[in-house]
């Protein structure tokens, strides 16, 4: 036992003579230090200034099992920050070649699936996780694009090629965000600011999706296919757009700057709506539109700047609650007697205008729906059905939605503020020297109350009678009565002449009784 000590202690001496003339320097702790004889308090540091490899790994396994080029194992004891992999790249001033933190190069000759960066990470702890966290700085001189990620693929197979590609498993009640973007543009930009830039360049016969957007029918929460937010200060001279489509139109097939299909499955019960727009008015004393329609005319074709059309007799293509205000010719009703049959003259319509009984009337103010304000007049529904039934019909007012104040609130990777931006005040950001890992801190940002629609008020039933339907009735009534008026007044006329007859007959008599 004393001779292996002596022989243990002799190698150890000899290997640190030949480690320290390779300028390799191990310390009492058994830390490495290669290139240099301190350690740093590293296990092992190496510092390489004649290589282009800082350090340079090949693994030769012909094992099926799992081979790792490199693998780290940083135990989470202690109340530190764990840093599995930490790279620091220095470039000066003169270079123009890349720099690159991490570089990945995969031969994949298998039939299994390659992943240039994959992560896992475990669900202990209460933290925030992060399957991948970046920050990344650019001075003011510099006029280059900066890329939180860049992607660039080129598929010559059959395969779907994704650039990105989530999928987050709902399990726990935290909000899931598949994909969160925050931007920030500083008051004095000029340039544009996109929270999401899509460019799709397809020359092949396959349809083309800027974006789409697939939200299953699974859970019982309200489900939005897309849903956006944009706030304007006061101090905005821009415009506001909440979706803004420009479409560029040189083919021969229809195209949509807009375009909804909502489906109904049999045995839903609940309100669909295509469009649903509502404008708040704050009294600004600006107009506000719930929809602005203009369509420019320069070919020959029909122009419709809006078309509604229904499937059900008796469902509407349009319902106004307030004022229409036509300045054009109003084409109203279609007479084209090719479209009718079954027809018949009317009779009798004099009689049925004198049963008629016109009212003057207000419109009550708590019916829960918008009706004119100030004297009217017409008749009453229900008088007028027992003359004529055909002429009243019943519709219904849809039910308004009922809204209720929802706050959304979600975690942002962000760091402590810069002075003068808002939101804290510690010392600017240094590039040369990036933020420590613990200093990636998750805040919460709360979302503004938004109104979320919870139900619907009940509908309401009410009778409505065809005007335009009256004036035919009005016109055969005039019709019949100007029978009568020139019936009566050739009456009148031939009454005149036997009266005028029967002077001339008294004069006559009068004359041959003188004679007499």
């Amino acid at each position: 036992m004393k001779t292996f000590r002596l022989f243990f202690s002799f190698v150890l001496f000899f290997s640190c003579l030949v480690f320290t003339h390779a300028q390799i320097h191990v310390d009492g702790d058994e830390d490495v230090g290669i290139g240099q004889s301190a350690t740093d308090n590293s296990k092992v540091r190496v510092v390489n200034s004649s290589n282009a490899n800082g350090f340079y790994l090949t693994v030769n396994h012909s094992s099926s099992g799992q081979v790792n080029g490199i693998f780290s194992d940083v135990q989470a004891i202690g109340l530190g920050t764990k840093v599995g992999v930490y790279s620091k790249v220095s470039q000066n001033a003169s270079s123009t070649q890349n720099s690159i933190g991490f570089y990945n190069w995969i031969y994949p000759y298998g039939s299994g699936a390659s992943y240039g960066i994959s992560n896992w990470i475990t669900n202990n702890g209460t933290g925030a996780k992060y399957g991948l966290a970046g920050f990344y700085y650019q001075s003011t001189a510099s006029i280059k694009p900066l890329y939180g990620i860049w992607s660039r693929f080129r598929n010559y197979g059959e395969g779907t090629t994704y650039s990105h590609y989530q999928v987050i498993e709902g399990y726990g009640d935290g909000q899931k965000e598949g994909f969160y973007n925050v931007v920030n543009q500083a008051a004095t930009a000029t340039s544009a600011a996109r929270g999401m830039y899509t460019s799709v360049k397809n020359t092949g016969m396959g349809p083309t999706t800027g974006l789409e957007i697939y939200v299953p029918v699974d859970g019982r929460s309200t489900k939005f296919g897309y849903t956006g937010r944009v706030y304007e200060n006061s101090a905005s001279t821009g415009s506001t757009y909440g979706i803004r489509s420009q479409v560029f139109a040189s083919g021969s097939r229809p195209v949509y700057g807009f375009h909804n299909k909502v489906e109904e499955s049999v045995g839903a019960s609940g309100v669909k709506y295509g469009i649903y727009n509502y404008v708040e008015d704050a009294s600004s004393g600006a107009n506000k539109y719930g929809i602005y329609n203009y369509l420019e005319k320069t070919g020959t074709g029909t122009s419709y700047a809006l078309y509604s059309e229904v499937g059900g007799q008796t469902d509407y293509a349009g319902y106004f609650a307030g004022n229409v205000v036509v300045t054009g010719t109003m084409i109203d009703g279609v007479s084209d007697g090719r479209l009718k049959e079954d027809t018949k003259d009317l009779v009798g319509a004099l009689a049925l205008v004198a049963q008629l009984q016109p009212k003057s009337y207000l419109f009550k103010n708590n019916t829960g729906i918008r009706l004119p304000r100030g004297r009217q007049y017409g008749l009453i529904a229900q008088e007028l059905e027992t003359v004529l039934p055909d002429l009243v019909t019943e519709f219904t007012t849809p039910g308004k939605p009922i809204y209720q104040k929802v706050k959304t609130v979600s975690d942002v990777l962000m760091l402590p503020a810069d002075e003068g931006q808002g939101g804290g005040t510690t010392q600017a950001l240094d590039a040369n020297n990036p933020p420590q890992a613990a200093e990636l801190i998750a805040q919460p940002l709360a979302i503004e109350d938004t109104d979320e629609i919870v139900g619907y008020e009940a509908d309401q039933t009410f009778k409505a009678i065809n005007y335009r339907a009256l004036i035919p009735v009005l016109v055969a009534a005039i019709q019949e009565q100007q029978t009568e008026i020139e019936h009566l007044q050739k009456q009148q006329a031939e009454e005149e002449t036997l009266r005028a007859e029967l002077k001339v007959l008294r004069t006559v008599v009068l004359r041959l009784s003188k004679q007499d």
